[in-house]
């Protein structure tokens, strides 16, 4: 049996709720079944337990574990002793000292007599390790799950709210994205498009592979409500504070969702997802014609309660989880191309593709009026999810690649 030392940098994986937390979560859930796994994360394996998930074949591994400080950091500030220790380990002298890499590296160290086939880095920030790793770990395949390509992400962010982003940052990031063959041996990928990406600008030596997002789908369950064609609330799904989703959904409301409403005046518009803070928002909540819920413990019930979802992404990269939920769950969906980006769909059969403002409008509203399309789409997306975006499948031919390294 395999043995895999799990890198994941966050503080609240279970239970998983936004896109990059399902990902990790259900791959790490999936491995386990055939694999004995390592878990080093900023969550503490107490709060697991007592939120109910235990597996006897994960173990956990977080800063929570390690309450004794060295020697130095009590008598150096945490600033100084931070800085040092970052540059140290990473054998830089440029960047910010990055928290995460800090506590993950007192915790691997402490693992240094154990031996793994695998080590899985999820997402860009955690490579910074793999220099450490490799020398505690000289015979292990190591990996990184890129969930998007980021510098692409904050091009895109900076384009879209100038202050936020730095050029640094991008420049930084891009530096770390165009040379990862010095940090892995492999990459994963969520979409074809972001593998064909990341191997133009990297060296060709260095191995890459599609492993898309998917669904749980006993949790997913489908609606069969035959009805369901009637409901006219439309559901948008996403972290609200995720650049892509806040310029995508400000885009339908401002400019689709009024030639929507031109025509049908009953339509509600379901706002879903964390971080709905933002001012820009504040139009959203005020409008009669938008229930804007935020922040939900499960979003089951707002699925079920709605006819279709929209998926309205003029950015970002990766495949979109809420694309393949709203699938599974038996709710038709109008999406941009890059909305529905690394999935292998067929345009009008499982879902329908406008870029344009009226293009979208119109896809709502036949999909609202034309029971046959709004059946046939449902049924058709809901079989794409059962063939080849279960969880299980999918770690399936993780499996099967990872043997073959």
């Amino acid at each position: 049996m395999k043995k895999i030392l799990h890198i994941i940098p966050y503080s609240n994986l279970y239970p998983p709720k936004n896109g990059g937390q399902l990902r990790c979560f259900h791959l790490m859930n999936e491995l386990s079944k055939h694999s004995l796994i390592d878990l080093v994360i900023l969550q503490d394996k107490f709060d697991f337990e007592k939120k109910g998930y235990r597996n006897n074949k994960i173990k956990i591994f977080s800063p929570d574990n390690l309450k004794k400080k060295p020697f130095f950091q009590k008598i150096i500030p945490a600033k100084f002793y931070n800085a040092i220790k970052y540059r140290i380990i990473t054998k830089s002298i440029s960047g910010p000292a990055n928290s995460t890499v800090l506590e993950f590296y007192t915790i691997i160290k402490t693992l240094k007599n154990n031996k793994y086939d695998f080590v899985i880095f999820e997402h860009l920030e955690t490579i910074k390790l793999s220099k450490i790793v490799k020398t505690l770990f000289p015979n292990a395949h190591l990996m990184l799950d890129a969930h998007n390509i980021d510098h692409i992400l904050l091009e895109q962010e900076q384009k879209a709210f100038p202050d936020k982003i730095t050029v640094r940052r991008i420049k930084n990031t891009k530096k770390a994205e165009t040379t990862l063959i010095q940090y892995v041996d492999t990459v994963l990928t969520c979409s074809l498009n972001d593998k064909n990406k990341l191997t133009k600008i990297n060296s060709p030596l260095l191995k890459s592979f599609v492993v898309p997002n998917g669904v749980d789908l006993f949790e997913k369950k489908y609606d069969s409500n035959k009805n369901k064609h009637k409901i006219k609330n439309i559901i948008f799904c996403g972290s609200l504070d995720y650049s892509p989703n806040k310029e995508g959904l400000m885009w339908f409301y401002n400019e689709v969702f009024p030639l929507i409403l031109s025509k049908r005046s009953d339509i509600i518009l379901f706002v879903i997802g964390i971080g709905g803070n933002d001012k820009v928002y504040n139009d959203l909540k005020k409008d009669k014609n938008v229930n804007f819920v935020g922040e939900v413990e499960n979003v089951l019930s707002y699925y079920y309660a709605s006819g279709l979802a929209i998926v309205p992404l003029k950015s970002g990269s990766g495949t979109r989880l809420k694309v393949l939920e709203a699938m599974s769950l038996g709710n038709p969906i109008v999406s941009t191309e890059v909305g529905a980006e690394g999935i292998e769909y067929c345009n009008g059969d499982d879902i329908l593709i406008a870029n344009n403002n009226e293009d979208f409008a119109d896809g709502v509203i036949e999909l609202l009026t034309n029971k046959n399309l709004f059946t046939r789409i449902q049924k058709s997306a809901n079989n794409l999810i059962q063939n080849k975006y279960s969880w299980s499948l999918i770690a399936q031919k993780l499996l099967s690649t990872l043997k073959n390294q």
